[in-house]
């Protein structure tokens, strides 16, 4: 029973946060507006995986204070 629990979980992707690109804002930096990305609907895998990375975040949250 956990053994078939366990393939999933381990079989789900990792979400990466992604760094923030550092702006130039200097004397001669031009300000780009940021493009923005075409939203694709998630497949099914993708979206357990966005919930599970949350609850994971908060339960980190939870156990650390």
């Amino acid at each position: 029973m956990y053994n078939q629990a366990y393939k999933a979980y381990r079989g789900l992707p990792k979400i990466e946060d992604k760094p923030k690109a550092a702006k130039n804002t200097g004397l001669l930096g031009r300000m780009k507006a940021p493009k923005e990305e075409k939203k694709t609907p998630d497949e099914p895998k993708m979206k357990v995986a966005k919930m599970v990375d949350a609850i994971r975040k908060q339960r980190e949250a939870l156990k650390n204070g």
